[in-house]
């Protein structure tokens, strides 16, 4: 649970640590050559798996306010994640 930052004189009693958690994948269109092992789960026992593909996740952190998280966070993710013509991302508050 992010911890609550003490008020501060100038307005901001609001504000508290916001974290936000970025998954990032190679877009469905893209041949995930890594992630092109989804019989493996069958060799080993487990049936039924329809997809797999690998990634990267990042956590980052910013004192903000909460309602102002996700809109940061998806800011930040658009300029600093990735390759935008072959990946995406999702982005997750805590």
């Amino acid at each position: 649970m992010p911890r609550r930052l003490p008020i501060a004189d100038d307005g901001r009693s609001s504000w508290r640590v916001v974290r936000a958690r970025v998954f990032v994948t190679l877009k469905t269109s893209v041949f995930d050559r890594k992630a092109n092992h989804r019989r493996c789960p069958a060799r080993v026992g487990y049936d039924g798996v329809a997809d797999v593909r690998q990634g990267s996740t990042s956590s980052w952190s910013s004192r903000d306010r909460p309602s102002e998280g996700m809109r940061w966070a998806a800011e930040v993710a658009d300029k600093l994640v990735g390759h935008p013509v072959i990946e995406s991302y999702r982005v997750e508050m805590d």
